[in-house]
């Protein structure tokens, strides 16, 4: 597999993504010593340093709780437009149930504590 700094411009090409800086602010973490070292050993692996695993683990878990977060929120408009429909509200509850049943499986990431 090539490193990115190997690829031709043709192939930098293919990606058609532009990274766009962003304005940051440093943040200072305590980190146990033991998982420091292991996030070591897996940015390693990776070919890429500790900041930017942690960077990335950020990032993957901010997407998931919000993408739960928008799933939340539309089921919570379903309930609201079943309720203008359906008369009975233990039969929206049962919808609303089901939906969040059904939709579980895809909105909870594993580590997630509900």
């Amino acid at each position: 597999m090539k490193q990115v700094t190997e690829l031709d411009d043709d192939e930098v090409a293919e990606f058609n993504y532009v990274m766009q800086p962003r304005p940051a602010t440093p943040v200072t973490l305590e980190i146990p010593d033991d998982l420091l070292e292991s996030l070591g050993e897996i940015a390693r692996q990776q070919g890429i340093g500790v900041a930017s695993l942690l960077k990335s683990y950020i990032s993957n878990g901010y997407n998931a709780d919000a993408e739960a977060m928008r799933h939340g929120r539309w089921l919570d408009q379903a309930e609201a437009i079943l309720t203008r429909h359906i008369d009975s509200p233990s039969e929206v509850e049962a919808i609303v149930a089901e939906l969040r049943q059904a939709s579980a499986v895809t909105t909870i990431r594993p580590g997630a504590v509900r």
